[in-house]
């Protein structure tokens, strides 16, 4: 898909300026993409349903990330993992989907049995990244 965000456009008028402190040295300005590829990022919060006995959480678990797996293997999902607790966030996990459309990756993400059960609530996201950017494992 070819997409060129009008930030994007901004950008390329903004010259680029090595700071001393840069941990990426910066030589020259690199030439801006012009073609994008388009995923969808799955954000999963804490849902309203998280009173669930051990048992239950334990069991609610496997079968999310036996889904997980499976959109992972299927190539519906590039990547899925949890999230390292922060306190200035709730986000628990993130799944990267590659799929035709915004609609098709919310009904992947909402199909995911923890989301079924309320035990977490999902936000799909646009990702648009640079074409050729996102290395598949052969």
């Amino acid at each position: 898909m070819k997409i060129i965000p009008i930030l994007l456009i901004a950008l390329s008028a903004t010259p680029v300026v090595a700071q001393d402190n840069d941990p990426v040295p910066v030589d020259s300005a690199l030439a801006l993409p012009t073609e994008w590829e388009t995923y969808y990022l799955a954000f999963l919060r804490p849902g309203p349903n998280r009173d669930l006995g051990q048992e239950a959480l334990g069991e609610l678990m496997n079968r999310h990330i036996q889904y997980q797996l499976r959109l992972q293997d299927s190539g519906r999902a590039v990547a899925a993992g949890g999230i390292a607790p922060e306190a200035s966030s709730d986000l628990v996990g993130i799944t990267m989907l590659h799929a035709s459309s915004l609609e098709e990756a919310r009904r992947w993400a909402a199909n995911d049995p923890a989301v079924l059960a309320e035990y977490f609530a999902v936000e799909v996201r646009t990702w648009y990244v640079p074409a050729g950017r996102v290395v598949f494992p052969e």
